[in-house]
């Protein structure tokens, strides 16, 4: 069974370390499919922006440039990579069905 095997479980105990560690500050996650959602884009790299700040990261644009600079770099980048996808194909992960959930059930 490949979810037994020594490389999967090494990325399984890299996972629960990471998770696990006592300094390390999770302040936000960002889901992927977010950044590059017209509706929820710029309220995601707002917030963003926001949490850097208050983390002490300077963050060299107002609030009001947040949108224009999402659109130009992120959603036109997101744009491009579908295209890409599209003309090539999409990604296929290196990994199963089954090891994603058995790998899931084990870090509940």
């Amino acid at each position: 069974n490949s979810t037994h095997s020594p490389l999967f479980q090494e990325w399984k105990e890299f996972i629960l370390e990471w998770r696990n560690m006592d300094n390390y500050h999770v302040a936000m996650y960002l889901a992927h499919e977010e950044w590059a959602d017209e509706t929820k884009g710029v309220a995601l790299v707002t917030k963003f922006a926001r949490v850097l700040r208050e983390e002490g990261f300077p963050v060299q644009y107002h609030t009001d440039d947040l949108a224009c600079l999402w659109h130009k770099n992120i959603l036109q980048s997101a744009i491009q990579m579908r295209k890409k996808h599209e003309d090539e194909g999409r990604y296929v992960p290196d990994y199963t069905e089954q090891q994603k959930n058995f790998l899931a059930a084990e870090l509940r």
